[in-house]
């Protein structure tokens, strides 16, 4: 059902950039590598371990040499809680990280263009084991990177972001984690700032005015 609502939501923003009937259209789909991140609490430390990440990215010129674009990316993963003394358990969840953004990407350049960019929107921790809540909260991205157009409608894109997924309220309180099954978990009331990087590329399909 969540997977279902996402796609919806994709759609439903994909078809809202078309209908500006804007100079250009870029679609990107891109993959590439992203670095889990981790953050440290009293009472332990979460880790989420490095992994191939896919995703893409739907722009529309606004103005020229400005897009506003939609970003999308998929990371399945896993999260590591170790804790700090024997009051807690330490305990691995299979999760994906995925990132929903909305932000402008200004670029300057001719065939080989440079680019930054800023988005805001929700990093959904979906948890893959029934035992653990997933949870959406507030992120932030700033990237930049080139790009190469082979043609008016074709050319690759070479990209490097910082994410930043805000109020990373505890792993007990966040994930719901329990313990051996039981009802009580881990708590952590304190909130934190989780970075992490990633780098991808993808090919760029071009449509409408250039």
């Amino acid at each position: 059902m969540k997977t279902r609502l996402l796609l919806f939501l994709i759609i439903i923003l994909g078809t809202g950039f078309l209908s500006m009937g804007q100079r250009r259209i870029e679609l990107t789909p891109t993959a590439g590598y992203q670095f889990g991140g981790h953050i440290n609490y009293n009472e332990g430390s979460f880790r989420v371990l490095d992994a191939g990440v896919y995703g893409g990215s739907l722009g529309v010129e606004i103005r020229p040499n400005l897009l506003a674009q939609f970003t999308y990316t998929y990371m399945g993963t896993t999260g590591e809680f170790t804790s700090h003394s024997n009051a807690y358990p330490n305990q691995n969840i299979n999760m994906a990280m995925q990132y929903f953004l909305l932000g402008i990407e200004p670029e300057f350049g001719n065939k080989i263009k440079g680019f930054g960019d800023f988005g805001m929107g929700v990093a959904w921790f979906d948890s893959q084991d029934p035992k653990v809540s997933s949870v959406v909260e507030f992120a932030v991205s700033l990237g930049g990177g080139a790009k190469i157009m082979f043609s008016k409608h074709v050319g690759i894109k070479m990209q490097g972001h910082l994410l930043l997924p805000m109020a990373f309220a505890g792993v007990g309180g966040y994930y719901g984690m329990g313990t051996g099954g039981s009802s009580s978990g881990v708590y952590v009331s304190s909130y934190a700032v989780m970075p992490q990087g990633e780098l991808s590329g993808g090919l760029i399909f071009c449509l409408g005015n250039n």
